[in-house]
């Protein structure tokens, strides 16, 4: 697996905050360079213009250098303010995300808040309100998280893994980059889910093996693992914070 090294610029949106790879990614191997936007915990903000006038701005600055792009979230797109009330019925978090050009997303605990056929309708609302709009929507990957019963998550058009396609410049040559991404919920993630018992959490280590296995061999540049882990420490220790605002481990 190739390891990526991330070094995040934090520009405040708030409650959103975008961060990108500061001077891009750059590999000998696959002779491009990959810039990666990254948002997560959006919680029904609503607050998407400003967010949208910051990722153009990446946008252009990362086609000016050549360098590929891609706009990707960790999950919990959803709960968080009046907005949540119309996520079923509307999807206006992903159908805005659509409209951002974001390529994929995982899945967070707050996003089952209504419940897995909540959930699922709101995929088929924002398809079918993407299709009106004739946008696109970001990717839904998950590759260890699965309903117990039908409709299974690829039913709902959620996947495993996804490989997205760019064009960078390489050496004054236009060169095609294969990105893999693959999705992660975290145990104390999935333990927050309200109604966690229909679905099956499979374990993190071996899900990641097996996607990385299946992304390296449909050919890809780099492996991007998307997760959306929770607030608990490893063997359950806690994070505390504390009135002073700082997080302090507790064992």
């Amino acid at each position: 697996m190739l390891l990526i090294a991330v070094l995040l610029l934090f520009v405040l949106c708030s409650p959103l905050a975008l961060a990108g790879s500061d001077g891009n990614l750059d590999s000998s191997a696959s002779g491009g360079k990959l810039t990666i936007l990254f948002t997560n915990d959006g919680h029904s903000s609503g607050d998407y213009a400003r967010l949208a006038t910051l990722i153009d701005q990446e946008r252009n600055k990362a086609l000016s250098e050549g360098s590929a792009l891609i706009l990707v979230d960790a999950g919990d797109i959803a709960m968080g303010s009046v907005y949540q009330t119309i996520f079923t019925d509307h999807a206006f978090e992903y159908v805005a995300m659509g409209m951002m050009g974001y390529d994929a997303v995982t899945c967070g605990n707050h996003d089952f808040d209504f419940g897995l056929k909540a959930f699922g309708n709101m995929l088929e609302t924002a398809r079918a309100v993407a299709d009106s709009m004739e946008i696109g929507l970001p990717k839904f990957i998950v590759s260890n998280l699965d309903s117990k019963e039908t409709p299974h998550f690829n039913r709902l058009g959620i996947a495993d893994t996804l490989i997205l396609k760019r064009n960078v410049i390489a050496d004054g040559k236009s060169k095609e980059l294969r990105i893999g991404l693959y999705g992660l919920m975290g145990e104390h993630a999935y333990s927050c889910i309200v109604d966690n018992e229909s679905l099956l959490f499979s374990d993190r280590v071996e899900s990641s093996q097996r996607a990385v296995e299946a992304l390296r061999k449909a050919g890809a540049d780099y492996v991007v693992c998307i997760s959306h882990g929770g607030t608990l420490w490893a063997k359950g220790r806690r994070v505390d914070v504390g009135s002073d605002g700082y997080i302090k481990r507790k064992s």
